[in-house]
């Protein structure tokens, strides 16, 4: 086996790298939809305005690449749309009084 220097410098898809580093079953069927369900609430407009790009579908590995371009040219804007969505996710669960734990559940 050969290793170069362009083989450890590329990197996978940013969804497959997050789902390989989880170990347990259970933490896997959790967290391959979880985060999901959470990126599409982000509005393709928020893409076209710092990236100049839409996805080309709503599917969870398009989300997460997208999402972790946007995150490297401007980790203010991510943490905000992280924040912004979260704020609203709490929201929604006062609303209808829904236990801190199943808050806890859906940011996850």
């Amino acid at each position: 086996m050969e290793i170069s220097l362009d083989k450890i410098i590329s990197r996978s898809d940013p969804y497959q790298l997050f789902i390989d580093s989880i170990r347990s079953p259970e933490t896997l069927r959790r967290y391959k939809t979880h985060p999901h369900s959470f990126l599409k609430l982000i509005p393709n407009q928020v893409y076209i305005d710092s990236l100049g790009k839409t996805p080309k579908n709503r599917e969870a590995p398009t989300l997460d690449k997208l999402f972790v371009e946007l995150s490297r040219k401007n980790m203010d804007l991510a943490s905000d749309v992280l924040l912004h969505l979260s704020k609203k996710t709490r929201n929604e669960l006062l609303q209808v009084r829904l236990a801190p734990k199943l808050f806890l559940q859906k940011i996850e």
